[in-house]
């Protein structure tokens, strides 16, 4: 989520802490202080402390990376963006085209919008019918 996302929409942030999901902050070119601002709106919304980091573009992977580390928060580095400039996930194609390329593990990054709702069945049918295990973003360095 970026700032702007949590104060325009607070009661979404507390649904989807309420339903177990983890939130992390997406920042692009001053990681640090975007991060506390966002960090500090998703604590006044839902009571939650976050330490995920991810880059909004991969320009800006080495600016977080650098940030993640100072401050001590985990870098979110995800194969396959299906935020897509934020357009939102405009069709099931552009998730799993991809997925038959990862042999071992894919990160993926998808967008709440309009346009997801429709693409997002497809997707979880396809990850479902060829043998994928989904499991949400977590809070650590490495999943075992």
């Amino acid at each position: 989520m970026t700032a702007d996302e949590v104060r325009e929409n607070p009661g979404v942030i507390r649904r989807i802490v309420g339903e177990g999901h983890g939130i992390g902050v997406l920042c692009s070119e001053d990681p640090a202080a975007e991060y506390q601002e966002t960090a500090d709106l998703i604590f006044e919304a839902a009571r939650v402390n976050t330490v995920l980091i991810a880059a909004a573009l991969p320009e800006f992977d080495k600016a977080c990376t650098s940030a993640a580390e100072e401050n001590g928060l985990v870098f979110w580095n995800y194969e396959i963006d299906g935020v897509q400039g934020g357009a939102g996930l405009s069709s099931a194609a552009s998730i799993t085209a991809f997925l038959s390329f990862y042999t071992e593990r894919a990160d993926l990054r998808i967008q709440c919008s309009d346009a997801t709702d429709e693409a997002i069945t497809a997707v979880l049918y396809y990850i479902n019918n060829n043998n994928y295990i989904l499991r949400s973003v977590c809070e650590v360095g490495s999943l075992a």
